[in-house]
């Protein structure tokens, strides 16, 4: 009896280490699995939050189910899903880089710069091409190992997994009451792309039929005492240009020696951007449009068209490309009478460009209203500015790369990395000061009254502490502070004297981006039946404190999140 109990004993653990070396043959597979479904792991499972519930589970049955269904041999099946290995490690890029998923914003936000992926390999090189390096290296060494391994289970048994996929679905569904809202924000992984694109495309059309019935929209704006004196004032949106590496706001640096000259020069103390993203952040300071209220934004006209409509003649200069693929920015140029672009050329062309409009047209328009666009301190960031521009050593040529693999063998990569990209952005920063005082410097030369508001889309983050951040989008203490300056003529102060005044009272008051619109409105002494334009304008002694609220990913309370995160923001740190 002890015998019969031994050998059966022994034929059980026979049967259990067959098992597991039969288990142990599919790890491999196990781990590319687990690959598939790690975006939803370490984001939203951090969440810890009622969507994990039926995210996860999707995940899991969605994958099982199609490799059953799929062809016998596993390695077929996961050469298919290749673009899933690839999309999925955009979406851990996001989640460890921004702190979010690569869920329809992002996808906007990829989709409309196509043009800047080259730069943004160069910008960030180190990370980007290892991470890519990695995941086409890991799907190798996987394919290779599973390249004997066949699924022997029947098709038939994949009924399993969809009725379980179909479940969650019907869960969820009645949970929120919406099939259509559980499937549209759908963010399995991998499978949830689908939904994400679609969602995309769906709020694309949406957008496209809120612009449609903006044609015929009309601020009904009056300007009951125009100057008679000539008029040219100016906008100038910068681009990634952080206020924390100003000269004129404290830096270490003078990289903006020519400004910090000027006379008749206004620097805002205290203004932050409603969302670090350029595709959103500039229709917010074009437009009426607020973070909270992002489409009004698309179903209303811009800046432009408010200065059309009291009789100025309108201009849309811009060195960004035209957006083909996603035309957030540039369809608002439509609204210009004319209109140029100088794409991924130096700002001063913005500048040449203008001189001779005013020199061709002379004096037969009295009224101008240029709306000019800048590349500024977009990465590439040595492709920003002329050779004569790099005061600080930004590491060009082939001393950047041997510093770069330098860094790499003495671990250093960050510490050389981190100066040559800080000097980079200081010379864009210092060319930005010389484009802007020669824009200030034409302006004088013509007669009348001048002015120039310049203010960025949003920051920059540039591996400023231990996160080692780098780029915008991750709405924080580094990419949401900008400048924002007011430059007026004589001509100016002389006619409104009260204004100038004004704006100096508020020049440290706490400020977004909303108050551009209204501002530029205010100061030309245009009028609108608009309740927020004497609450909003930095030009009036009305000017009100209301809660500056920033996106990530959802509206919140900028100053409230200081408070209780950071306390203050940071200076910018000059590379020792």
């Amino acid at each position: 009896m002890v015998g019969d109990v031994y050998h059966s004993n022994r034929k059980e653990g026979f049967r259990l280490a067959a098992v597991g070396r039969s288990l142990w043959r599919w790890r491999w597979l196990l781990l590319m699995n687990l690959y598939l479904i790690s975006p939803v792991l370490l984001y939203e499972g951090r969440l810890v939050d009622k969507s994990f519930l039926f995210t996860l589970p999707a995940s899991i049955f969605g994958l099982l189910a199609l490799q059953l269904i799929g062809p016998r041999r596993v390695w077929v099946t996961h050469a298919c899903l290749f673009p899933f290995y690839i999309t999925v490690g955009m979406d851990l890029f996001t989640i460890f880089n921004y702190q979010t998923r690569f869920t329809s914003n992002m996808i906007v936000l990829v989709v409309g710069n196509l043009e800047n992926a080259v730069e943004f390999l160069e910008g960030d090189f180190v990370r980007t091409s290892g991470s890519i390096l990695a995941v086409v290296a890991g799907f190798a060494v996987c394919m290779y190992k599973i390249r004997d391994l066949r699924v022997t289970v029947p098709r038939a048994y994949a009924i399993l997994p969809l009725l379980a996929l179909i479940a969650c679905y019907v869960a969820a569904s009645r949970h929120l009451q919406s099939w259509q809202l559980v499937t549209l924000n759908d963010r399995s992984s991998p499978l949830g792309i689908f939904s994400q694109g679609y969602l995309t495309y769906a709020l694309r059309q949406e957008e496209m039929q809120l612009r449609e019935a903006a044609r015929s929209f009309k601020f009904q704006a009056q300007r009951p005492a125009s100057p008679p004196e000539s008029e040219i004032h100016v906008l100038v949106v910068g681009e990634s240009a952080r206020r924390h590496n100003f000269g004129l706001y404290g830096y270490g640096r003078d990289t903006t020696p020519r400004l910090s000259k000027t006379a008749n020069l206004v620097a805002f103390q205290d203004v932050v951007t409603q969302t670090a993203q350029t595709q959103k952040s500039v229709p917010l300071i074009l437009t009426r449009g607020n973070i909270e209220d992002r489409e009004r934004a698309a179903r209303e006209k811009s800046v432009l068209s408010l200065f059309q409509e009291v009789g100025f003649r309108t201009y849309w200069l811009s060195s960004q490309q035209r957006e083909v693929a996603m035309a957030a920015i540039s369809h608002y140029s439509e609204e210009a009478d004319v209109v140029r672009f100088f794409e991924r050329q130096h700002d001063i062309i913005l500048i040449d460009s203008m001189r001779e409009i005013l020199a061709r047209e002379g004096d037969r328009h009295k009224k101008r209203f240029f709306l000019l666009h800048m590349l500024g301190s977009h990465f590439n960031l040595t492709s920003r500015y002329p050779p004569s521009f790099a005061r600080y050593d930004d590491g060009r040529g082939q001393m950047k790369v041997l510093t770069a693999w330098a860094g790499l063998l003495t671990g250093n990569s960050a510490t050389f990395g981190r100066t040559h990209l800080i000097n980079a952005y200081d010379n864009t920063i210092l060319y930005t000061d010389h484009v802007l005082s020669e824009l200030i410097a034409l302006l004088d030369q013509q007669p009348g009254i001048k002015t120039l508001m310049y203010v960025s889309d949003h920051g920059d983050n540039l591996r400023d502490d231990d996160r080692n951040l780098f780029g915008h989008a991750h709405e924080n203490e580094y990419d949401l502070p900008i400048p924002l300056l007011f430059w007026y003529s004589d001509q100016y102060a002389q006619r409104f004297p009260h204004k100038v005044a004004t704006a100096r009272t508020n020049q440290a008051h706490r400020l977004t981006t909303r108050t551009v619109f209204y501002s530029l409105a205010d100061m030309a002494e245009i009028r609108l039946n608009d309740p927020d334009l004497p609450r909003l304008s930095v030009f009036s002694p009305r000017l009100d404190h209301p809660k500056r609220m920033v996106r990530h990913p959802a509206p919140f309370d900028f100053d409230e999140w200081l408070a209780r995160t950071i306390k203050t923001i940071p200076a910018g740190r000059v590379p020792q």
